[in-house]
């Protein structure tokens, strides 16, 4: 029982770096926009990816660290 929740939580971390990986490549590709670019509007696709990767990533990392938003023993999302 206790190898396999050991494996379940390497199996989340695992997830989580991937997420976080997701949103370092997705931040990079909107910060290469904007410096080609400027304020324009067809970077907004790209901050978009940004932030639905940020939130998958917090979504994964409160599940990996195990704790419930219903009764607020979470970290506040940045």
């Amino acid at each position: 029982m206790r190898f396999s929740l050991v494996l379940l939580g390497l199996g989340l971390a695992g997830c989580v770096a991937a997420e976080l990986a997701e949103v370092e490549r997705a931040q990079r590709a909107y910060d290469a926009c904007i410096a080609e670019y400027g304020d324009d509007p067809e970077c907004e696709p790209l901050a978009e990816r940004v932030r639905q990767a940020e939130e998958r990533y917090q979504g994964g990392a409160r599940r990996a660290w195990g704790c419930d938003p219903a009764i607020e023993d979470c970290p506040t999302p940045r």
